[in-house]
């Protein structure tokens, strides 16, 4: 018998039912139906069907009778040609089944019938039957081998491949894949090649074929329903679910922007993280609400929850401190359980699973009296983990680990013209994330990747434009970043981080001197943005949401601005210091605005359909951004008691991740020279499954 979202068929007894309710079928639609679920992804040729179906010195009009035999199950099925869940036409060569398929009970047996055959016809059904059943075998040993035994046999470890033309999305910034509770289906996020924006896709691990969800662009962190027949993932600043058999996707939640994981229990309740802020919502949907022990977000920063068995218990990650809490549904006070950099996962029976230097260790583990037994063991090696204080890897409740492990990208300074035209890189290449270029144009202040103890951490070295020399710097702290130049080039001020906590300071370093000066302390999460042109002014970010500024010339007194908090980032202040540029979250994406500064009024949104980094010409009569599509905008900009925005106009097509966070191109003062962070090699990223591993791990 097999399953398949709502649908059981029973071959054997030549039943189809839906909820239970028997649906009728011909016996052709039936035994299509049958031939497609022997190799569940696989494509079935239409003369492998005419063979099976069809004796050969049968006369039948073959592409008119399949045709309306395959309508005839589409209709059983109630599916649809132009958009699929069950039956995927492959023009010109066949079909293929593209649902989740369960195989339960035994292998189906030859029909039985009152009355006899006649003797060559029943040797003919003898000869087809025996065939069936070698199929059903060398199918079944196929399956065995490839998917790894999920409760017997031997340890497999394989590569999952991306569907021809994508790239896994987003990275390597958020784990994007997940495989199902009962593992037996891998979930990913995919993009197409050189693009952002990806969808859900869904691997059966007995398969070498992966499918596509529909309705879920522009998908991120998926996450397994308790039965492995739904998909949470969040998208366009909502929180949704789909089956994973591929009906319509259901919007549960309107508002989960800037998302940090989520988890579904086994009583059918979702907690999710939000704003750093810890949620709980039915999974069929309702209201959203915040978790009462989780009420003082800036105390916890309650971040990836996982529920435990029980689906009242979660671990949850708590990037104020650092360390991976027990909670509960019920409110009781939550209780450390290890101390770690990234986020820690349950895996049954008993075991704990934590990502140290890229190792994926486990460790068993008393929920009792919360305390581990004996010595953690390493399961996998070089498995992603990132400084959103998550690691990529995900378990089934029987054994089966899927992970995602990176090799670096390198990336180099290039100058092109105005229109597109390449004049040349600049300095080495390098594991760079984003730049400042000095207000003289003679040296770009770099962020770089670089390894420390269990992660990897960030620093700022800069690079002379005309003798390409690099100089390296390393004050100390786990990340330096987000460099902002004086108007003089004399000076840098940057953030100083924590490790995944919400302490960052402001450090100012004059170039030459040994040590930066501390700036501002103040324990909060400070970023700095920019600094005005007359250097009075230097703009920094509090929590990602509120712009604050700095009177530099003013004992150096920090003072808030007039905007509301709301998620913002890459702020700019034009030359005159009137207005300011940013990017912030538009009907779930990022968009650019432009607003008087201080007081943030007069809001006029300049980008269309997208667009991040936001740059001003030097004579503020111009503005640039990044689209969606990694396109360099123009907009001519006309500035008086109000800001007049012209329509935006495409330069010339970047090779840049458009991210919201962190700047990867400047503009020359004259606006004829963009000086481009661009990448000299991809994220070498991959998916990759192991069966057993639990078995493994405890020899």
């Amino acid at each position: 018998m097999h399953r398949f979202g709502p649908f059981e068929v029973d071959f054997a007894a030549s039943e189809l039912r839906r909820s239970g309710s028997q649906v009728r079928i011909q016996e052709q639609p039936l035994r299509i139906l049958e031939i497609l679920l022997e190799q569940p992804g696989e494509l079935v040729s239409r003369e492998r069907l005419r063979e099976r179906l069809w004796l050969s010195d049968t006369f039948v009009d073959f592409e008119r009778s399949l045709n309306a035999a395959v309508a005839k199950l589409r209709q059983a099925l109630h599916d649809s040609a132009d958009r699929p869940v069950y039956v995927e036409t492959v023009a010109r060569k066949g079909y293929r089944f593209i649902a989740p398929v369960t195989e339960i009970g035994a292998e189906p047996q030859p029909a039985q019938t009152d009355s006899g055959p006649s003797r060559p016809r029943a040797a003919l059904l003898a000869v087809a039957a025996l065939v069936v059943c070698a199929s059903a075998a060398l199918l079944a040993w196929a399956k065995f081998r490839h998917a790894g035994a999920l409760h017997d046999g031997e340890t497999l470890r394989f590569t999952v491949a991306m569907p021809e033309g994508t790239e896994i999305a987003d990275a390597p910034y958020v784990p994007n894949a997940a495989i199902s509770p009962d593992g037996r289906a891998l979930a990913f996020v995919a993009s197409p090649t050189g693009t952002v924006a990806g969808s859900i896709w869904i691997r059966l691990l007995a398969s070498e074929v992966a499918r596509r969800l529909d309705g879920t662009e522009g998908a991120a962190l998926p996450f397994w329903s308790p039965d492995s027949r739904q998909i949470g993932f969040f998208a366009g600043g909502q929180l949704k679910s789909v089956a994973a058999s591929g009906e319509p996707v259901r919007v549960l939640c309107d508002s989960a922007e800037l998302p940090f994981g989520a988890s579904w229990g086994r009583e059918g309740v979702i907690v999710y993280s939000a704003g750093s802020q810890l949620y709980s919502v039915n999974a069929s949907g309702g209201p959203c609400r915040q978790l009462a022990r989780f009420d003082k977000p800036r105390e916890f920063r309650p971040q990836w929850p996982y529920f435990l068995p029980d689906g009242r218990q979660f671990l949850v990650f708590t990037a104020a401190r650092n360390a991976t809490y027990l909670a509960s549904l019920d409110n009781a006070e939550p209780k450390m359980v290890l101390a770690n950099q990234v986020a820690a996962r349950f895996a049954p029976p008993d075991k704990l699973l934590f990502v140290r230097s890229g190792i994926l260790f486990a460790q068993q583990w008393d929920f009792g009296r919360n305390r581990g037994r004996g010595e953690p063991r390493p399961v996998a090696t070089n498995v992603s983990a990132f400084i959103v204080g998550q690691s990529a890897f995900s378990v089934s409740t029987n054994g089966v680990l899927a992970y995602r492990s990176s090799a670096p990208s390198q990336s180099q300074l290039v100058c092109y013209s105005r229109d597109g035209k390449r004049l040349g890189s600049i300095g080495p290449k390098g594991n760079y994330t984003q730049f400042s270029l000095s207000p003289d144009e003679k040296v770009a202040g770099l962020t770089v990747r670089v390894p420390i103890a269990e992660t990897t951490g960030l620093r700022i070295w800069l690079l002379r434009l005309d003798t390409e020399v690099m100089s390296r710097y390393d004050f100390g702290h786990f990340a330096n970043a987000d460099p902002v130049w004086s108007p003089d080039s004399r000076r840098i001020v940057f953030a100083a981080f924590e490790v995944n906590g919400e302490k960052s300071d402001l450090m100012e370093w004059t170039i030459g001197e040994e040590r930066p000066r501390l700036l501002l302390g103040d324990g909060g999460e400070n970023k700095p943005d920019d600094w005005s042109r007359d250097g009075r002014v230097l703009l920094y970010r509090r929590n990602d949401r509120l712009a604050m500024f700095i009177a530099m010339d003013q004992e150096k007194k920090p003072m808030a601005s007039g905007d509301r908090e709301f998620l913002k980032d890459q702020l700019h202040l034009s030359p005159d210091g009137t207005h300011v540029a940013y990017n912030a979250i538009s009907a779930g994406r990022m968009e650019v605005f432009v607003a008087a500064f201080p007081s943030f009024t007069g809001t006029v949104q300049v980008s269309s359909e997208g667009g991040v980094q936001p740059l001003w010409r030097t004579d503020g009569k111009e503005l640039f951004y990044l689209a969606a599509d990694k396109d360099l905008m123009s907009v001519p900009i006309r500035a008086g008691e109000s800001i007049e925005a012209s329509a935006p106009k495409a330069l010339f097509r970047t090779s840049l991740t458009g991210a919201y966070w962190g700047s990867e191109y400047a503009v020359s003062r004259d606006g004829q020279k963009v000086y481009v962070l661009e990448p000299a090699s991809l994220w070498q990223d991959s998916l990759h499954v192991i069966t057993q591993w639990d078995r493994e791990n405890a020899r």
